[in-house]
């Protein structure tokens, strides 16, 4: 529901409804709207996960990070494309709902991390360049995955020019490219 309308239009009764369950019956298990949305948030990320620890299985690292990232352009109706949009709407309300910054900030802790490992191991097999510091490359492949997010959720910039442009960015970021 919250990718199909967002947040700010979400009602603990549209969840009701949308379950065929009572209003009761989610506020049981939901006290607030925030506990709710929390809750929605470690569902998609949990489902996130799932996809993410299958994605790239076997590749190199290099083209694992890709793939990882890759994911989140996916193309719209795929449970990623809806997480990305759960995401994007839980960071925006994060900024004045100080209890849904746990949930985001795990998440993100543990995404970093386990990019950063898979760098790390590129560093290992020597196809990733040893001067790269592989948190802060995560983080600004991270952050520019996001930047790229708004654009191309409301179509302003193709799907296909996005994945380019991440390509180019890892290879950029992680000196892979001939004279990076």
């Amino acid at each position: 529901m919250i990718a199909r309308a967002g947040i700010d239009r979400l009602r603990m009764s549209d969840v009701a409804a949308e379950a065929g369950v009572s209003t009761a019956l989610v506020h049981y298990y939901c006290a607030t709207r925030d506990e709710l949305l929390t809750e929605a948030f470690q569902f998609a990320d949990e489902r996130a996960a799932q996809v993410e620890e299958r994605a790239g299985e076997g590749l190199p690292p290099v083209e694992r990070i890709e793939r990882l990232l890759l994911l989140y352009l996916d193309d719209e109706g795929s449970d990623i494309y809806e997480n990305w949009i759960l995401w994007r709407e839980m960071w925006n309300h994060a900024l004045f709902e100080s209890s849904l910054r746990p949930a985001l900030e795990a998440s993100y802790r543990d995404w970093v991390a386990g990019l950063a490992e898979i760098v790390r191991d590129g560093q290992a097999e020597g196809t990733i360049a040893a001067a790269t510091d592989p948190e802060a490359a995560v983080w600004r492949l991270t952050a520019f995955i996001e930047g790229l997010g708004p654009p191309m959720l409301i179509g302003m910039l193709p799907r296909a020019r996005a994945v380019d442009l991440v390509r180019d960015a890892v290879a950029l970021e992680l000196g892979t490219r001939a004279g990076a």
